[in-house]
């Protein structure tokens, strides 16, 4: 993954998550892995790899496809 779109492949999930009110932990629990390694990935410290992202989007009950187009809208609507 390019470090273009990790930062709002990043802002899509806390989005996401926000939406569903689940804390960090809660969604780290639902997708299977560490809470620690998912708030790297949600602070934009870490970028995630598509298992990782297959694991969040299904938690999130979602396609991975949209959590990408939010992402590039993101991206859009700052310039980017």
């Amino acid at each position: 993954m390019t470090a273009e779109i990790a930062p709002y492949l990043a802002e899509a999930l806390r989005r996401e998550q926000g939406a569903k009110d689940w804390t960090t932990i809660e969604l780290a629990a639902r997708a299977n892995i560490h809470r620690s390694h998912l708030a790297e990935i949600l602070v934009g410290r870490r970028s995630p790899n598509v298992e990782t992202l297959e694991r969040l989007c299904r938690a999130l009950g979602q396609p991975i496809s949209r959590l990408f187009l939010q992402a590039e809208r993101l991206r859009a609507e700052r310039g980017g």
